[in-house]
């Protein structure tokens, strides 16, 4: 299961309906709990066993609170997440609430495919392991290439790449940030499992994009969270792979406005506790 690593594809259909949903709007973290098909009760929780009152869209994402995503996916719809998924050649998506926090078992080179998507500018490119074939001279036999077509709702994925770029700055990556990384200015998501038996990350810089999980081949607890384990390890990575940053200005076709956290409402700048996102 890939946990909260699932979140941003929850966010970017949300956002694909700019007319109803943006990264300032207001979503309701209060708890929740929806009864099951077999009769039973379906209560989750957030990580750290609190809610969190109503926030903006761009922070539940950042701190990855489960309630506020799962009330965002219930109004944006289960069947609209599912086939989105599933555009990718996923199977078995089951469109049950539990989906929009991560029930989806999916392996590290199908998670890298979803998340290619969002590190393309929109542009879902089949993944090859072989790009050519040279003769024992080093000439070129046959190179394999991918040619993208046309970038599909790119204001979406541009506000997911900013908003998974808040993860790394103060969300639950925010160790990018705080490290001497931060000049990459990469987007990316955290996800744990239940139990803590997965931990999860995937993010990417401006060429470069990596998934790492970690967990037991005994299914048993790692007792890592995807901050604990995949994120250091791909902190690891980065420290040493040639690399350039992720543009931290919000793509072409947005712009900045200041915005209240406490109502997700235009204001001014020189407002106490005003927020910029992108619009």
């Amino acid at each position: 299961p890939i946990g909260s690593t699932t979140k941003p594809f929850v966010y970017l259909v949300a956002v694909t309906q700019p007319d109803r949903w943006n990264l300032a709007s207001m979503l309701d973290d209060s708890p929740i709990s929806m009864r099951q098909p077999d009769g039973s009760m379906w209560t989750p929780q957030n990580d750290d066993k609190q809610s969190h009152g109503q926030l903006p869209m761009v922070d539940a994402l950042a701190h990855s609170w489960n309630l506020a995503s799962i009330r965002l996916g219930l109004a944006v719809g289960l069947p609209r997440i599912q086939s989105f998924l599933e555009s990718f050649g996923l199977t078995d998506v089951n469109p049950s609430p539990s989906l929009l926090i991560g029930a989806i078992d999916l392996a590290p080179l199908q998670v890298a495919h979803l998340y290619q998507y969002i590190a393309a500018d929109g542009h879902a490119l089949p993944l090859v392991a072989v790009s050519g074939v040279l003769d024992g001279n080093g000439r070129t036999i046959k190179r394999y290439e991918v040619q993208g077509g046309n970038g599909e709702y790119q204001p979406a994925v541009r506000l997911t790449t900013w908003a998974m770029q808040q993860v790394a700055l103060y969300g639950t990556a925010h160790s990018i940030g705080d490290s001497g990384l931060a000049w990459l200015h990469a987007a990316g998501k955290t996800g744990t499992s239940n139990d803590m038996r997965d931990s999860w990350f995937a993010g990417f810089t401006g060429d470069r994009l990596a998934v790492f999980w970690m967990g037991r081949d005994d299914n048993k607890p790692t007792t890592l969270f995807g901050a604990t384990g995949g994120l250091r390890a791909w902190r690891d990575l980065f420290a040493k792979l040639p690399t350039r940053p992720l543009s931290a200005r919000p793509g072409a076709g947005l712009e900045m406005a200041w915005i209240n956290p406490a109502d997700g409402k235009r204001t001014e700048q020189q407002c106490q506790g005003a927020q910029q996102v992108p619009v």
